[in-house]
């Protein structure tokens, strides 16, 4: 669902609301600030107070009325106002409350470097069916009828009215079903279930609830480990930005090149299906080596992965490109959580995440900006005096 949206937000922002590259990227950049705002304030006192379950739930909530609102808007301002509060609310909580509800149901050690393996792969599996999703939902649906009763004011009577959304107002309403599917499958989880791989608090559970959501940003900002933590999620942005930039730009400059109906989703799912591949390949030395090593060894990887793009742009160095991205990826990007936990306290986790998740919000701020401002300036849909595309 998450991938969907950093497919499509650039072409549905100039589709829907005639938004140039660069303000779209300018708003996606707004956005992720107002996620690290929220991750900082209020979203990790909630999860560490209510719980996985709740959190999720208020999440998806969230993210249900987020969807079903940008089937229908019309106005820029709604647009704004929604991409500043529930949708990056949302967000704040689910990403989170996931990666902690993987370490409350799974045991230290390999059995919990395997379930977020397993976690990060199933992630991938979304963003490999995601794209031929949406070029499906683009080409073979296209524009959808909604049929609704309306009651006539000056008549009294109740009639049938119409509705046409767009193919990218479409997705919106898909991404509307996907949540709530969600919400309803969160009805199974059992939280006495976290009591089987409970581990030993270092703090009561009484003191815990006890806390104000002051006092816990105050005590994880006067532990050492946690900045020590910070410097090194900085040192990964660079490398993150690299895969971040590869989904937000690419469908854009499809669809400049071949038209709206362009089957961007293709290719760009050629990226996850490689890094499905190797993660089956990467499980055992994922489960057999420290998660700092193979961290280390894939951003630098990582950082190797445009340079055969400096060569030209054709077939096969883009192909050289993703691969080079996409094993990184696979060999370090499950490993981050793993490695996140080993500065976490008990029932300080949440708190820690979303704190700790600035790093990854700074990236999609820096993707927004970056990526709307290549695009609208060696990337056009059009040149002109000022603005000229590059070969």
């Amino acid at each position: 669902m998450f991938l969907i949206d950093d497919l499509t937000f650039l072409v549905f922002c100039q589709y829907e609301f005639n938004m140039t590259q660069q303000e779209a990227g300018l708003l996606f950049c707004i956005s992720a600030l107002c996620l690290f705002i929220y991750g900082l304030t209020i979203s990790g006192y909630i999860i560490d107070k209510m719980g996985v379950k709740f959190s999720l739930t208020l999440g998806f909530i969230m993210m249900t009325i987020t969807k079903f609102m940008l089937t229908f808007i019309e106005s820029y301002n709604h647009l704004l106002i929604i991409m500043c509060t529930i949708s990056p609310f949302g967000i704040s909580i689910i990403f989170p409350s996931l990666v902690l509800g993987i370490k409350k149901l799974s045991h230290a050690g390999p059995m919990r470097s395997l379930a977020f393996n397993l976690f990060y792969a199933s992630m991938v599996l979304g963003a490999l069916m995601g794209g031929p999703l949406v070029d499906f939902i683009r080409r073979d649906i296209g524009k959808t009828t909604f049929e609704y009763l309306h009651t006539n004011v000056e008549t009294g009577q109740i009639e049938k009215r119409f509705m046409e959304v767009s193919a990218w107002r479409l997705i919106m309403f898909f991404g509307f079903i996907i949540c709530s599917v969600m919400l309803a499958l969160l009805c199974t989880y059992k939280k006495s279930n976290e009591q089987i791989f409970a581990e030993p608090r270092g703090i009561s559970q009484e003191d815990n609830e006890n806390l104000s959501c002051g006092a816990i940003i105050n005590e994880i900002l006067k532990d050492y480990k946690f900045w020590r933590f910070m410097l090194f999620s900085f040192v990964i942005v660079g490398s993150k930005m690299v895969f971040s930039l590869l989904f937000f730009m690419v469908p854009k400059m499809i669809t400049q090149d071949d038209g709206e109906n362009a089957p961007f989703g293709i290719y760009v799912s050629i990226a996850p299906l490689l890094i499905i591949l190797f993660l089956f390949f990467l499980a055992p030395i994922q489960a057999n080596y420290e998660s700092y090593d193979l961290i280390l060894v894939g951003t630098a990887i990582a950082t190797l992965g445009p340079l055969p793009m400096f060569f030209g742009m054709n077939l096969v160095n883009f192909m050289l490109f993703v691969i080079i991205i996409s094993f990184a990826e696979a060999l370090y990007s499950p490993m981050i959580n793993v490695f996140t936990f080993n500065f976490t306290k008990e029932g300080r986790e949440g708190t820690f995440l979303t704190l700790t998740a600035a790093p990854t919000y700074f990236t999609m701020a820096l993707t927004g900006i970056l990526g709307g401002y290549l695009l609208e300036n060696y990337y056009p849909s059009k040149d002109d005096t000022v603005h000229i595309r590059q070969p």
